[in-house]
């Protein structure tokens, strides 16, 4: 590659077939794109960034190239100083669209010395060392189950479905609804997901029946009973049972930190994480579990996830704790330009009408289901945003 040209750049993302994704009528993400889906294939994400196991490509002097190995050639002009030096020359976060049809794994994701040590130990399940705390905003909605419920939630489970404690035992049953300890609350989980299929078949049976005959289930029991017909006999059912059932409306948002579990059930997001690909499963899924693994490294808080989204003017704000992104929306009536200055990477997602982007010497537009990487060696530039125009931005912080 030659010298860098500072300008905005498209990308080209890669589109992941997971078993659980969108199909047919119903696939968000080709709607998204302006393509048409394919019969019977399912659509599940699009990864946008610099991983390596799909890196997003873009034109380079009339190359082909990943965004990956681009911002090998170039990390000061593409990533800015302060960030090449602080994550080591890359892009530290991976932007995705989620569209799920039904529930992804439970899982968790493990904290940076966690994952360094997974990593070393299981390169194939753990393909990097790198943690993943992520943010899900709702497009149209989200279903999801997030962190254990409050401890009088989860002693009324115990209370409505007694059957449980054939799993755990009377001791450590009688042990938390005395204490409600997360130390209790960790033995009893723990014991749960290590069961075989032959000891949980009947609990569950009885849990379902029991389900099937209520006059008015509540919503995160309607969800079991769908999660069964898709999974069966699945041990992963119990944590809809016990974990927070979450039901976000179109452009709230929800972050989840290093052991928190959680698995998102149905709907359509855009997602922010660290740049990782590392998952702790243990249960609602086909692929690798690691429930020794995942008991260990959860958080066992007792309480409820916050909500996130503050509105600012034409801005939605989404705070968290992350170091290697900060998401916002920002979503217009009228025609609306902004100046932008900045000394670090953005990356624009656009989600609704059209976005232009002026520079010294150049217009250039985007529209619906189109992403730009604006490089830290342009600086300033203005965005100029159509009537009813969304789009995501996504800057690393300060």
């Amino acid at each position: 590659m030659s010298n860098f040209t500072a300008k905005p750049y498209k990308l080209n993302n890669t589109i992941q077939n997971y078993e659980w994704g969108t199909r047919d009528s119903e696939a968000f993400i080709p709607k998204f794109l302006g393509l048409a889906p394919e019969a019977d294939k399912t659509y599940a994400e699009l990864w946008i960034g610099a991983h390596p196991k799909a890196p997003s490509m873009l034109s380079y002097n009339d190359e082909n190239v990943s965004l990956e190995k681009f911002i090998e050639q170039f990390p000061v002009e593409i990533l800015g100083k302060s960030v090449a030096d602080k994550f080591d020359g890359k892009l530290p976060f991976l932007l995705k669209v989620l569209s799920a049809r039904k529930a992804l794994s439970i899982q968790t994701h493990p904290n940076k010395k966690q994952a360094e040590e997974l990593h070393k130990k299981d390169p194939v399940n753990y393909p990097d060392d790198n943690h993943k705390p992520e943010i899900a905003i709702a497009i149209d909605y989200l279903n999801a189950i997030v962190g254990f419920k409050p401890v009088e939630e989860i002693k009324k489970i115990f209370i409505d479905f007694p059957e449980i404690e054939v799993l755990t035992g009377k001791e450590l049953f009688n042990k938390f609804n005395e204490t409600g300890s997360q130390e209790s609350l960790k033995e009893i989980y723990g014991k749960i997901i290590n069961c075989n299929e032959e000891e949980i078949k009947p609990v569950l049976l009885l849990i379902k029946e029991k389900i099937e005959n209520k006059n008015s289930p509540e919503d995160f029991e309607k969800q079991f009973l769908n999660e069964f017909g898709e999974y069966g006999i699945d041990v992963g059912l119990f944590s809809i049972l016990i974990f927070n059932y979450v039901k976000l409306k179109s452009g709230e948002g929800i972050f989840t930190d290093a052991g928190v579990p959680h698995a998102y059930l149905k709907g359509n997001i855009i997602e922010c994480m660290a740049n990782s690909d590392n998952v702790v499963r243990a249960g609602l899924t086909p692929k690798f579990k690691d429930v020794n693994t995942l008991s260990e490294i959860l958080d066992y808080s007792t309480e409820k996830p916050e909500i996130l989204g503050n509105i600012n003017d034409d801005v939605t704000e989404y705070s968290t704790s992350a170091k290697e992104f900060e998401l916002s929306v920002i979503s217009v009536k009228n025609e609306t330009e902004k100046t932008i200055n900045s000394e670090t990477v953005i990356i624009y997602l656009v989600t609704e009408g059209e976005l232009k982007i002026s520079t010294d010497n150049s217009d250039y537009t985007f529209v619906k289901g189109e992403t730009v990487l604006i490089p830290a060696a342009l600086n300033k530039f203005s965005l100029t945003l159509k009537p009813e125009a969304k789009v995501v931005q996504v800057v690393i912080p300060k």
